[in-house]
């Protein structure tokens, strides 16, 4: 009897519950619905993302090196990015920070006409290939229409080449790169000074207006690594033809205290009228036996067997 007033108990309520409106019962979960919930939503790729990656490059050696390559460029936020040229997919291949104008490095910027001085830092990686990778530091030094007289640049060359240029925002903390040798620079969000990492910016941009003895970009290296720099005011600072005439350039070679200085045809190719300068030599190794062993007289640098990985990508994940 007791058995018999719960089953019609039971029926009873679920006959009341089924004709409440809109009422459904719900049926169990199923496989299918336990792994849709569980796969995550892919993020969304944009230039920031690809930027912020560590990788190795793609390859060693440039191919066809010579040629002149045009960049498309985009900005993103606090930065510049470069592109591989039309019509030859959209790899990144470079991105830049500019000051316009801070306290301590550029405190005459803002209140100067033509957009200057202004200290620009472009990060180039071309072909996205080991053999070019450089930092090129161009400051605009005073509000004047000649190149010759107001651009100063510095070619700044990292070794080992482990890895490729990057570059993530650090939400309000700065905005972080990473140098080929895989140290580290943080440059302030708004004005693009340098506030920690082993680049240094040691004095403000030289608004001198005699162009000859103006100084160039006053910023050193302290990091682990070898460093060629070379400069050139209203040029190309690797190319030894400069405004018609072939003249002999140096290049200064630094590492840990040490330094010497090599012809730049010795670094770059030359030809004016073949195409622009790179530099000579795709590999660390190559670097070291033909230039820090016999240039230098430093056989005990050691350059990291691992920097000469290339990275393997994907279709997909191909930046």
């Amino acid at each position: 009897m007791i058995i018999r007033c719960l089953v019609i108990g039971i029926a009873v309520l679920l006959w009341g519950c089924s004709s409440v409106p809109g009422f459904k019962p719900q049926a169990p979960p199923g496989p299918e619905d336990s792994v849709a919930e569980k796969t995550p939503t892919p993020p969304i790729e944009t230039p920031l993302t690809r930027l912020a990656r560590v990788m190795s490059p793609e390859a060693d050696r440039l191919i066809n090196p010579a040629a002149i390559v045009r960049p498309s460029f985009g900005n993103v936020r606090d930065l510049r990015v470069f592109y591989s040229p039309l019509g030859s997919g959209d790899k990144i291949i470079g991105f830049s920070l500019t000051n316009t104008g801070s306290d301590r490095v550029n405190p005459t910027g803002p209140r100067m006409a033509g957009g200057v001085p202004k200290r620009e830092y472009r990060f180039r990686f071309r072909q996205r290939a080991r053999q070019n990778i450089f930092l090129q530091v161009h400051e605009f030094a005073i509000p004047n229409g000649r190149d010759s007289e107001t651009s100063m640049y510095s070619s700044l060359y990292f070794f080992p080449r482990k890895v490729l240029p990057s570059v993530r925002l650090l939400e309000g903390q700065g905005i972080e790169v990473t140098l080929p040798t895989g140290e580290k620079v943080v440059f302030d969000q708004d004005t693009k000074e340098i506030i920690k990492g082993v680049l240094d910016e040691y004095a403000p941009i030289d608004t001198s207006p005699n162009r000859h003895a103006r100084h160039f970009a006053r910023v050193a290296y302290r990091g682990k690594g070898v460093l060629i720099r070379i400069n050139q005011r209203g040029e190309t600072p690797e190319t030894e033809y400069i405004w018609g005439r072939s003249v002999a350039k140096f290049a200064e070679i630094s590492y840990r205290g040490r330094s010497c200085k090599v012809r730049a045809n010795k670094l770059w190719y030359q030809d004016q009228d073949r195409g622009s300068p790179y530099f000579l030599y795709p590999t660390d190794e190559e670097f070291r036996d033909k230039i820090l062993i016999p240039e230098c007289g430093w056989p005990d640098v050691e350059l990291e067997a691992n920097s000469n990985t290339v990275a393997t990508l994907s279709p997909q994940a191909a930046p």
